[in-house]
């Protein structure tokens, strides 16, 4: 039976905004509402975290244990072998990378894309190339032979912090043979909509945006209920609005001396 598992990384020491996973929305943490939104997937199986075998990663062990959720500690700065340690440990034949700062992860854009890479026989699929979802709604779902082929060729520091843009760079995606691939477009162009926690004004973001929303209406509502909200609620989508996206990914890129993909 094939086996589907969520991957989530996180970590503690983010340069932007530190111990942001662990911050507040609603009194419960990020985790819990990232955590709470996956458990609606019908497709997925389990949900483990990839952690950093660190002290740094303890303040969210202890709340995983809390909550009865898997983890599985690795490299802190090569995530394709830390992705590839929790694969193997939980037995998955395919991975859903998704990272802890997107809070509004779409359990339903999670399971049409989960279809279409088992009917189609993918080796991977992505909604990010080139996006079209809001930032925040990131998800990228690969085989475990991806993974494998990924850490074997794998070489550049961005590639191994950021998972899967070796997978972009060698796919058809790219005109390249290595992997077959699909983007997953959305319905509409979203992309002036940021949904992600990576700076200070991204945690007001969801901070004012918890102020109109209850805990069950952060958990249960879909994408399409999100843009609504905040087509209704222009002023809050102002107020990270000048945030770049992928800009984590974009520094690790300038380290490699600006290596386009």
């Amino acid at each position: 039976m094939t086996r589907v598992i969520a991957i989530i990384q996180a970590r503690m020491n983010s340069e932007r905004l530190p111990g942001k996973v662990l911050k507040l929305i609603n009194g419960r943490t990020f985790i819990e509402l990232i955590i709470r939104r996956l458990e609606r997937s019908k497709l997925i199986d389990d949900i483990v975290f990839a952690l950093p075998d660190n002290q740094s990663s303890h303040p969210i062990i202890s709340l995983l244990k809390s909550i009865n959720i898997n983890y599985n500690l690795g490299d802190e700065h090569n995530l394709v072998s830390r992705y590839l340690e929790a694969a193997k440990a939980n037995n998955a034949d395919y991975i859903i990378r998704i990272t802890a700062d997107c809070p509004f992860v779409d359990p339903d854009i999670i399971d049409n894309m989960i279809k279409k890479i088992l009917s189609n026989k993918l080796d991977f699929i992505t909604n990010v190339f080139p996006p079209s979802w809001p930032d925040g709604l990131d998800i990228t779902i690969f085989s475990i032979k991806t993974l494998l082929k990924t850490n074997k060729y794998v070489s550049l520091n961005s590639d191994k912090e950021h998972v899967v843009p070796w997978m972009w760079k060698n796919s058809n995606l790219k005109n390249k043979n290595m992997l077959k691939a699909f983007n997953h477009v959305a319905p509409m162009d979203m992309r002036k909509y940021r949904w992600t926690l990576d700076t200070k004004e991204d945690y007001d973001f969801f901070n004012k945006t918890a102020k109109k929303l209850s805990w069950d209406m952060l958990v249960e509502m879909t994408w399409e209920g999100f843009i609504d909200f905040y087509k209704n609620n222009h002023n809050l989508s102002l107020i990270n609005k000048k945030n770049k996206r992928d800009e984590g990914y974009k520094i690790s890129l300038d380290k490699d001396q600006n290596i386009e993909i």
